[in-house]
């Protein structure tokens, strides 16, 4: 304390006390005795994100380093903040709407014209994007039925696609009223994507999604995947058909919705093979907006649902009708080939009891070429078994002689491998053809993990020159093939084909013959950037890549351009 204010704070002290105004002398003297305000960190010091000394005019840190030492920036006060009142506003305007749903307007009051085109109906959907999928193939009969028309009604024009609030969780049936165009998505599902997906009776389905008011939120849920997955892979009418990011934003409310419902509700507790369903179907969406993490997630929830359920065991109760037991064992095949394509494209490890064969029952009405298709995939799958699986998944070469054996006998059987093409669905046939050439290339990876390739080889497949003959077989395929039926498949397809393109380029950079195979790279490439999911990933990769080697940048101009009708 300074010298010349002690003598007065104590001859105030004892005045004070004497005319027993002790309590003022303590205020005045806490007041007098208040430190002075801390100083703060310097700017710089901030920036860095390093302990500042405090120190004026300049900090020592600032010194060391011959920087100037400011405290210009205005520090946020701590505590609560004022807030504005717009919160409030706009909280009183959703209570005085009788939903207590509130269209979301821009700050200048006009309706996001975006988002109204991405819910509202325009004319006859169906026929005109069957027009631009099937060209002049004939929409399937069946849809057209009348018993479609039993769907729950929702007034897309009127109503905006939102998350349902807390009381809505009560009403399942109100879910389903605020999906855009549900009815027409459900159609595309089963027209495009069940060839794919064939776990879900079609007929019951329907008849189910008819009678709103007797759904549970399990069976919401599916139906939110099932929307998710029509909107992104499969085009609409109102938006433009090779821009996904739309079509992207539309699936993600649907994902959104599901997740939050699902997290709600308490889903793990009620858990039955529709919720291994929807988990899968969500998974598969994950990865066509890019969160592979979360789809992983989803995938391993599945698998640990189905053991806990017991659905792995031989036999499943007794209880469960012909059509249930049908569903369970086509998803834990299906559940089973994801697996098993991760374990190659990612490196993932698998845990899952695998088949050999799919169910052999089909559904009632049902396509007998969806069961053909399934069959023609299990020959390629077959080939995956937990011996290549683990050696696979081995960090150095095994050193087995019988891998060599292995590797040359399948390779063999692949290329000579033929199916049933003419009794095959578009979608089906796009999927076994291209995942042939692909599995052709996974086994020639494991034959150069092992290190059993070489220049000098006397088997093309033990050559490095072999992705040169998988991709032109590549090619053939892709000719017979509509681009549509391929842009339907999604990433899971494109993937398979960049594995291919990439290693056929680095055999092409090998034997110095990348401007000779113009022609056939062209194609490929060309391929990927017409996909609506694949341009700014995949296509990015190889371009760069190409442009990175000798006259890289002329042989990427006259790959670029569209692909050829």
């Amino acid at each position: 304390m300074d010298h010349g204010i002690g003598p007065l704070l104590e001859f105030l002290r004892h005045s004070l006390i004497h005319v027993r105004l002790f309590p003022i002398w303590r205020v005045l003297t806490r007041t007098l005795k208040m430190p002075a305000p801390a100083l703060l960190p310097c700017d710089q010091c901030l920036s860095r994100k390093v302990r500042c000394d405090k120190s004026l005019p300049r900090c020592r840190r600032c010194v060391d380093v011959s920087i100037s030492c400011t405290r210009d920036i205005k520090r946020k006060r701590p505590g609560r903040k004022k807030g504005s009142g717009n919160v409030i506003s706009k909280l009183r305007k959703v209570a005085e709407t009788p939903d207590g749903i509130q269209r979301q307007s821009r700050e200048d009051g006009s309706e996001d014209e975006e988002s109204r085109n991405l819910i509202a109906p325009a004319g006859d959907a169906r026929s005109n994007f069957w027009k631009a999928v099937v060209g002049d193939k004939q929409v399937p009969n069946e849809l057209h039925h009348e018993e479609h028309a039993a769907l729950p009604p929702n007034n897309s024009e009127t109503q905006e696609f939102h998350l349902p609030s807390n009381e809505t969780f009560q009403r399942p049936a109100d879910v389903l009223s605020t999906i855009p165009d549900l009815s027409i998505r459900v159609d595309l599902f089963f027209a495009f994507l069940y060839s794919i997906w064939p776990i879900i009776d079609e007929v019951t389905f329907r008849a189910e999604l008819a009678q709103p008011e007797g759904l549970n939120h399990t069976q919401v849920c599916l139906v939110l995947s099932i929307c998710a997955l029509s909107a992104l892979h499969i085009p609409e009418t109102r938006v433009s058909y090779w821009d996904q990011e739309p079509r992207q934003k539309v699936a993600q409310r649907f994902i959104k919705q599901a997740l939050h419902i699902r997290a709600e509700t308490g889903y793990l507790e009620t858990a039955d093979i529709t919720t291994i369903q929807t988990s899968l179907l969500l998974s598969c969406a994950e990865i066509e907006v890019h969160r592979a993490r979360s789809s992983y997630f989803l995938l391993r929830e599945c698998i640990i649902l189905a053991e806990e359920l017991g659905f792995y065991e031989p036999n499943l109760p007794t209880e469960l009708s012909q059509n249930e037991r049908l569903s369970i064992r086509r998803t834990l095949y299906l559940l089973s080939l994801v697996e098993r394509g991760l374990t190659l494209l990612r490196n993932k490890p698998y845990a899952i009891i695998m088949f050999d064969s799919p169910p052999p029952e089909t559904y009632a009405n049902e396509d007998p070429r969806v069961l053909q298709g399934l069959q023609c995939l299990n020959e390629l799958f077959v080939l995956l078994d937990k011996r290549f699986l683990d050696t696979w998944m081995q960090a150095t070469a095994s050193g087995d002689p019988e891998v060599l054996s292995q590797v040359l006998a399948t390779q063999t059987k692949l290329a000579g491998l033929t199916f049933d093409v003419d009794n095959l669905i578009d979608i089906q046939k796009a999927d076994i053809l291209i995942t042939q050439q692909w599995m052709r290339l996974v086994f020639w990876q494991l034959s150069m993990r092992q290190g059993l390739l070489s220049s000098a080889a006397e088997e093309p497949a033990l050559t490095y020159q072999y992705p040169c003959q998988i991709a032109k077989s590549l090619c053939i395929v892709l000719e017979t093939l509509p681009m549509n039926i391929l842009f339907i498949h999604g990433m899971a397809i494109f993937e398979r084909m960049f594995e291919v393109i990439y290693s056929f380029i680095d055999s092409l950079i090998l034997s110095h013959k990348l401007s000779s195979e113009v022609d056939s790279l062209s194609i490929l490439l060309r391929v990927l950037r017409e996909a609506p999911n694949s341009h700014k990933s995949y296509i990015q990769i190889l371009e760069t890549k190409l442009a990175e080697q000798t006259q890289g940048d002329t042989i990427v101009a006259l790959l670029r351009g569209p692909y050829p009708t």
